[in-house]
């Protein structure tokens, strides 16, 4: 069984990179969030955010794919285990 990123993995995430969890959107409107414009990320941001999922969480990232990735549904889905 492999292992998949979540939403909250995510949740987690942001918290550790001190912004929020954002536990004021359900489920469904957390993996439609987009990244920039919904929940206010920068580049900087998204940086620690993918190395805390990657370093603490066991996952990983194709650059090419991040370059792509717009929602925490996106982010989900090129999420690869290590």
């Amino acid at each position: 069984m492999s292992k998949k990123l979540t939403t909250k993995m995510i949740r987690d995430a942001l918290q550790e990179a001190g912004r929020g969890t954002y536990e004021e959107m359900d489920e469904q409107a957390f993996k439609e969030a987009l990244l920039r414009e919904d929940l206010g990320l920068d580049s900087l941001d998204l940086e620690e955010i993918i190395f805390y999922l990657e370093s603490d969480r066991g996952f990983s990232f194709e650059q090419e794919e991040l370059a792509n990735c717009q929602t925490v549904g996106d982010l989900i889905a090129i999420a690869h285990p290590k």
